[in-house]
């Protein structure tokens, strides 16, 4: 029973991700916010991947990037919500776990996190983060992406349709 101009703004799953998929997405919600001149709440996946996990502390989302990559960053969540500490980025996955321990992740405990873990299965035990807990994530998004645009909209942090970006974290091709 719900009309779209009852909706006060849009969340929106921005990336990283599928270039196609977060295009027509992202269009899709541009023309309705636009549309309704509704303001629209950007929500990375990776932010959405820990809003979803069962765990807090550190989180580090890994998910595939394909060629051999992963998309990933390392996220703070806690009652009050989920916070970026390191920029996302996309590499291969030894590459990504070389970058942490030398970022001083090594010493700090933290979680993997990720609907596709088991991918990395070998990976990630002939690291040196062998013994990190791992907790398997949904793929489906959709309630973790609104939690987040909904504690984001609280604190003012909603953009106009026009300045709505996706975040694909690499160039796409």
């Amino acid at each position: 029973g719900v009309k779209l101009s009852d909706l006060g703004a849009y969340a929106v799953a921005t990336g990283p991700g599928a270039f196609t998929g977060l295009r027509v997405g992202l269009a899709a919600v541009k023309a309705l916010a636009e549309m309704q001149g509704k303001p629209v709440v950007p929500v990375s996946v990776l932010e959405a991947v820990c809003e979803s996990a069962q765990a807090e502390g550190l989180l580090v989302p890994l998910l595939d990037a394909y060629r051999g990559q992963v998309f990933a960053g390392v996220y703070q969540k806690h009652s009050k919500g989920v916070e970026l500490r390191r920029a996302e980025t996309v590499e291969r996955l030894s590459d990504w776990l070389a970058e942490l321990e030398r970022g001083g992740y090594g010493s700090e405990p933290f979680t993997f996190v990720g609907p596709h873990l088991e991918r990395w299965k070998d990976g990630l035990a002939a690291s040196s983060f062998a013994a990190a807990p791992q907790v398997r994530t949904s793929t489906l998004l959709a309630e973790a992406v609104a939690r987040r645009a909904r504690w984001k909209w609280r604190r003012g942090q909603a953009v106009d349709a026009l300045h709505l970006r996706a975040n694909y974290v690499r160039p796409s091709d």
